[in-house]
């Protein structure tokens, strides 16, 4: 599978999982800040678009590095338009809430 659709299918499936969410009222949060709405939001947006151009650019064909990015770029899609990440996954054993974005992340 080219890298270009590990970050396009990331992207895709976690802004529909939202769009779907929040289209039926379910309860989300909005994180304004970083990891786990640790740290404010302000400069974090630009540093994470420098991460996922440099990841795009990277030559690595590892799966994961664009697994990192599509899920970095779902989530700055979010900070632009909806002022903060959606996170609509809770588990019982979790201590935050968390959305497939940040699983692909840190996956």
């Amino acid at each position: 599978m080219k890298r270009n659709a590990w970050v396009i299918g990331v992207v895709i499936v976690d802004q529909l999982m939202k769009a779907i969410v929040l289209g039926q009222g379910a309860p989300v949060v909005k994180n304004p800040g970083v990891a786990l709405g640790w740290w404010p939001s302000d400069g974090w947006i630009w540093i994470t678009a420098g991460l996922i151009v440099w990841l795009w650019f990277k030559k690595s064909q590892e799966p994961g590095w664009w697994l990192m990015a599509g899920g970095g770029l779902s989530n700055l899609i979010d900070r632009l338009f909806r002022g903060g990440v959606i996170d609509m996954i809770q588990l019982p054993f979790v201590p935050t809430t968390f959305n497939l974005a940040d699983v692909a992340v840190v996956g």
